[in-house]
């Protein structure tokens, strides 16, 4: 016997139904109707043919993913095993992003061969929409969004940033073709943690250009003109640029903090810094324990006449 439709939301079976829907029937306590009992084993059984998902994007599959997204929250679907199945081949870039952008904390680099194709597969749209449009509106991050969100360290993002260097070199792009897309990669700030850390640039430059000669001496070239004059500079950029708003957060936290410690009897000691002490010395001969008990004594001082002076402010 068919169950009957669930009066209340809460008790509706959280299957989806043929039409990427969420089943209305009631589920009477088990989460599943018995109409769809089976769901869990038949969604995984379609969705397990590696040719699945090649070129169904989160963008144009829309239902598709929604329902993979509810089976996932609802522990009903694991696609984790999936990906050992995915055959070598492109077309599976939008499946890997979305699947590091939902599954927060995952290493990129767990499975290379998929992270290298979606980075791939990622330049080359754009790459053909600046073939059919000059200016696309779209940013080459558009596709890379949960991998770029994944590069959590230096390592992992010079690994990255390997990979689109060994892709543009021998396409032999114009340099501002090549700049811009670069640009929208460090604009996302996916290098900046390169930049903060202790990563030696240099010297993975000099090893990254030392592996591309040996994969193709005849565009090394090419690859250098890329990372010495276009990339590099690049980084300086954004290096000065993440400095900037360090150090005017600083400023601003430095700001807060004197207003509110902000005392006579203590605002040398306490506010000022080492530069500012030292001025203080070379303009006064004074330290700023020296200065900072005159300033001590003369509020003492105007403390007391304001005190006296009270009560005939008020008469």
């Amino acid at each position: 016997m068919r169950p009957a439709r669930a009066l209340r939301p809460e008790d509706r079976c959280i299957a989806y139904t043929k039409q990427q829907e969420q089943c209305l029937l009631d589920h009477h306590g088990n989460r599943l109707c018995s109409v769809h009992a089976d769901y869990p084993a038949k969604l995984l059984a379609r969705i397990s043919d590696p040719r699945f998902f090649k070129g169904k994007t989160p963008k144009y599959e829309p239902q598709l993913y929604t329902e993979l997204e509810s089976a996932i929250k609802n522990d009903l679907l694991v696609v984790h095993g999936l990906l050992a199945t995915i055959p070598p081949e492109t077309g599976f870039g939008p499946f890997y992003n979305w699947y590091l952008g939902f599954h927060q904390g995952i290493d990129p680099w767990t499975h290379v061969r998929l992270a290298w194709t979606t980075i791939h597969e990622a330049i080359q749209l754009y790459l053909q929409m600046l073939d059919t449009v000059p200016r696309p509106k779209v940013s080459v991050c558009n596709e890379l969004e949960g991998l770029v969100q994944a590069l959590k360290t230096d390592r992992a993002v010079a690994r990255f940033f390997r990979i689109v260097l060994f892709k543009l070199a021998p396409l032999h792009r114009d340099r501002r073709t090549n700049e811009n897309i670069l640009e929208q990669f460090i604009e996302t700030g996916v290098a900046d943690s390169m930049l903060w850390g202790s990563f030696d640039l240099s010297k993975w430059l000099d090893s990254l250009e030392e592996d591309y000669a040996r994969k193709s001496a005849e565009t090394l070239s090419q690859l250098k003109g890329i990372t010495r004059y276009l990339f590099l500079p690049k980084l300086k950029e954004r290096k000065l640029y993440i400095r900037s708003i360090a150090q005017s957060r600083t400023y601003s936290y430095k700001e807060e903090l004197v207003a509110k410690a902000y005392h006579p009897t203590r605002y040398i000691v306490w506010c000022l810094d080492e530069d500012e002490k030292a001025e203080i010395f070379t303009d006064f001969g004074l330290t700023a324990e020296e200065q900072q008990h005159e300033s001590t004594a003369s509020w003492s001082e105007y403390s007391t006449t304001i005190k006296l002076n009270t009560p005939m402010l008020h008469a």
